[in-house]
């Protein structure tokens, strides 16, 4: 998700958030009976509800939340995969299985010690191939985790070259103290 999809989304929450107090406060003012039929306030659009316009205006209204709400399940797709990469130009047409190298880095990770668990995914970020480790360790074991995890990130980075990107994502697990061998 792009950092503008996260500040809508809390801006978004927050809006709604108002809104639902904002009417359950007037849900509870109904039922003392503050708004309504013979109550002692009316309300300033009773009158516009009978009007032409306003189921016109109802139906833009609608319409215009439809776009807002397309367009916000449209910012929570799923980054598209990267199955093949193309190698440096010294290997002239040469491409390789990037998921297959992300798969095989996390399973030589998972082998090593100071490692609980890992994982290798491929996706394109902001147009850029990217191989992702991402590497739990044990609380006690973050300094040797991450240098595992740093030089199978050097390794994956040497094979597939410069045109893909490589991000190593630690995790420390809180509740194991070493790691399972």
């Amino acid at each position: 998700m792009t950092r503008r999809a996260v500040v809508f989304d809390r801006i978004a929450t927050f809006i709604a958030g108002l809104c639902l107090l904002a009417l359950g406060g007037c849900v509870i003012a109904w039922q003392q009976g503050v708004f309504g039929t013979g109550a002692a306030v009316r309300l300033m659009f009773a009158e516009d509800i009978e009007s032409a316009w306003w189921s016109w205006a109802l139906g833009a209204g609608g319409i215009v939340l439809v776009l807002l709400c397309a367009r916000w399940i449209a910012t929570h797709r799923w980054p598209p995969r990267v199955s093949r990469v193309a190698l440096a130009a010294e290997h002239d047409g040469l491409t390789a299985n990037a998921a297959s190298v992300a798969d095989a880095a996390a399973n030589a990770l998972q082998d090593q010690p100071g490692v609980v668990k890992a994982r290798g995914s491929t996706t394109v970020d902001r147009g850029t191939p990217t191989v992702t480790l991402t590497v739990t360790v044990p609380a006690r074991g973050l300094r040797a985790g991450a240098a595992v995890a740093d030089r199978t990130a050097e390794t994956v980075a040497a094979m597939l070259g410069v045109s893909v990107a490589v991000r190593t994502v630690l995790r420390v697990d809180a509740k194991r103290r070493h790691a399972v061998s």
